[in-house]
């Protein structure tokens, strides 16, 4: 009798524990829902539904609250649309939103994010990488300190087996060390990548600045020129990187980019490249892109020899814009021709470039030198700050 007593105290306990937690926990998603948006976080999600839980995790323990995640579902699986329903339960700053037109990808998702934002801030995340706990406070404190930027650069990292990094690496992104940015996304030496910004709502609506929904590669350097070329005001922080990318040390499935549409879709980056960058520069770049066209020709055929339709395409968009550098594409592609006839294909494309390789790997070593000097400084100043 003792024990069937004890037994239905210890019960009772338990449902006033659970009826406790319960209304706390609805407290808690009241007071998140009346907290105002500052900043609105826009994610596309397409499956790898482990990825998108370690992202949705870093964003929810951040110090900083007063966000909305806005999740655009560009065609997930179950188990994917089953977890962001399970994070939705819990936390309702935390919204889905499916694409509902076409194009299907990236771009589209992330303007329908743009749409449906209340934020006065807008950032773009990729839904497999990581954010360090202070990342959200950080960038909006700092533009609130800048109110005159229409956006701001932040440093990233690397992602690796679940672990960050803080390290120097040609896929880290956000450093200020070219004295000219659109010259680096010009020549496809990319300055910073779309996660590493901050933008104000009000300057991407008021510059109209959308993703090109037609795009399937390239998308981030085509959205960068624009904002740059349509003279939005911005400036790198001297911050600690934030953003981890996640390199994938196990094989995946590899993406065919070799397609028709693809080279379509390259053709429309040169050719939107050009007009922005003309438009507001005139011819001055003209080298720079010309140096991106065959670094991006090289890199596409990257284990192969030349491809005559991809060269084709990549002809008329220079004759187009810069007829002076058509002419040398073309001399160079027949030069890589005539020496597959002694070299394997292979080989005689990259030795008829091989000048404009050499000066991007040196490029690359240097800049990633510049970049561990920089984490050095603050790894520095930091132990000073400490002491």
């Amino acid at each position: 009798m003792g024990r069937k007593v004890d037994f239905c105290f210890k019960e009772q306990i338990i449902n006033v524990l659970i009826t406790i937690l319960s209304q706390k926990l609805r407290l808690y998603k009241k007071r998140m829902v009346t907290n105002k948006i500052i900043l609105s976080i826009i994610i596309p999600i397409f499956n790898h539904k482990d990825e998108v839980g370690v992202m949705i995790d870093s964003i929810r323990n951040n110090t900083f609250n007063e966000w909305e995640l806005l999740a655009i579902d560009d065609g997930s699986d179950e188990e994917t649309l089953r977890l962001i329903s399970t994070y939705m339960d819990i936390d309702p700053r935390i919204k889905l939103i499916k694409r509902v037109r076409l194009p299907k990808g990236a771009p589209t998702c992330r303007n329908i994010g743009i749409e449906n934002s209340s934020g006065k801030y807008i950032v773009f995340f990729d839904s497999d990488d990581f954010i360090t706990p202070e990342c959200l406070f950080t960038r909006v404190q700092q533009m609130e300190l800048n109110p005159v930027m229409d956006f701001m650069v932040f440093p990233s990292g690397l992602f690796i087996n679940n672990t960050f990094y803080a390290t120097a690496h040609k896929n880290c992104y956000g450093y200020k060390i070219a004295g000219n940015d659109i010259k680096e996304f010009a020549r496809r030496t990319l300055p910073f990548i779309v996660w590493n910004n901050i933008y104000k709502k009000e300057s991407i609506v008021r510059n109209k600045l959308y993703w090109e929904e037609e795009l399937l590669s390239l998308q981030d350097a085509d959205y960068n020129i624009q904002a740059i070329t349509k003279g939005l005001k911005y400036k790198y922080a001297s911050e600690m990187p934030d953003y981890g990318y996640r390199i994938y040390t196990k094989d995946s499935i590899s993406k065919k980019i070799n397609t028709i549409k693809h080279y379509k879709s390259h053709e429309l980056y040169l050719t939107n490249t050009y007009r922005h960058i003309q438009a507001k520069y005139g011819h001055k770049y003209d080298y720079a892109i010309f140096e991106g066209i065959l670094l991006l020709y090289n890199s596409i055929n990257s284990g192969k020899g030349n491809d005559n339709y991809l060269a084709l395409i990549f002809s008329n968009v220079l004759n187009r814009f810069s007829p002076i550098y058509g002419t040398i594409f073309n001399k160079i592609i027949c030069i890589s021709k005539a020496l597959e006839k002694v070299l394997p294909s292979k080989r005689a494309r990259q030795l008829s470039m091989l000048g404009f390789l050499l000066v991007r790997q040196i490029r690359e070593i240097r800049r990633i030198k510049k970049i561990d000097r920089i984490l050095i400084r603050h790894k520095l100043f930091k132990c000073d700050q400490e002491l």
